[in-house]
C-alpha cells in the first residue's frame, strides 16, 4: 500500500510522509524476510526427519559454551521488542550435542514467542541447568495469556490461536520449529501453560560426549 502511494502521489506528498512510508516498507520487507527464513528452516527440519544420516550427524554435534548462545540470541530478540529490562537469564554453561545454527534458531523462536505473547513490563525468565541424566534442561517462562490443553495438543506448523481476539505477527511456526529442533537432536520439548497465568516451555537436549 505504501509503495503504491509513493508511486502514484510522490509529487504531492510531504517529506515527513514519504519518510514514514519508507520506514513502513522497510519494516514490512524485514518481516517478510524473517517469514521466508522460517519457512525454509521448517522445510529443512522436515526433510531431516526422514534422513537418518542427517540425524546422526546432528546428534553427534558438539556445541561448547551454550550459555553464550542462549544469552546472545535472547538479548538480541529482546532488543527488537525494546524489552531488555523484562529479560532474566540464569543459565549454567555446558557443552551440548546440537548444531549451533539450529540451537540459535530454536532460542530465537522460543524467546520471540515469550515476548510476543506477554505484556511489556512482565518478566520473561530463561533458566538452564545440567541434570543428573546427562541432559541440559532449558526453560522459558512468561506471564502472558497462556494456552489451554486443547491448544497445546494442537500445536503444529502454521497453528495460531484466537486469531480473532489477538493480533499476531508471524506464521505460527515458532513452537513447531523449536520442537523439531529438539526432537532431531534426541531431545524433548514440553509445554506447561494455564490460560491467564502464562506459559513455560521446557527443552531438554543431550550433553555432548567430549573425549
Amino acid at each position: 500500500g505504501c509503495s503504491k502511494i509513493l508511486v502514484e502521489s510522490y509529487d504531492t506528498l510531504r517529506k515527513d510522509d514519504i519518510q514514514e512510508m519508507h520506514l513502513e516498507i522497510d519494516l514490512s520487507a524485514k518481516r517478510l524476510l524473517q517469514l521466508i527464513q522460517k519457512f525454509l528452516l521448517f522445510a529443512k527440519l522436515e526433510r531431516a526427519e526422514d534422513d537418518e544420516e542427517e540425524q546422526r550427524w546432528m546428534r553427534n554435534s558438539v556445541l561448547p559454551g551454550c550459555a553464550f548462545y542462549i544469552s546472545n540470541a535472547a538479548q538480541n530478540c529482546a532488543k527488537t521488542y525494546e524489552r531488555e529490562a523484562d529479560l532474566t537469564i540464569d543459565v549454567e554453561d555446558a557443552t551440548i550435542a546440537v548444531r549451533a545454527a539450529k540451537f540459535n534458531g530454536m532460542i530465537q523462536e522460543l524467546v520471540d514467542n515469550a515476548l510476543k505473547f506477554s505484556p511489556a513490563g512482565s518478566p520473561v525468565v530463561i533458566r538452564g541447568v545440567v541434570t543428573g541424566d546427562n541432559m541440559y534442561k532449558l526453560s522459558f517462562s512468561d506471564k502472558g495469556r497462556g494456552m489451554n490443553a486443547r491448544q497445546i495438543a494442537a500445536i503444529g506448523a502454521y497453528m495460531q490461536f484466537d486469531r480473532s481476539q489477538y493480533e499476531q505477527q508471524g506464521s505460527g511456526l515458532g513452537l513447531a520449529i523449536a520442537a523439531k529442533v529438539a526432537r532431531l537432536h534426541a531431545g524433548t520439548l514440553d509445554i506447561n501453560s494455564t490460560p491467564g497465568n502464562g506459559t513455560t516451555v521446557i527443552v531438554t537436549l543431550p550433553l555432548a560426549q567430549v573425549v
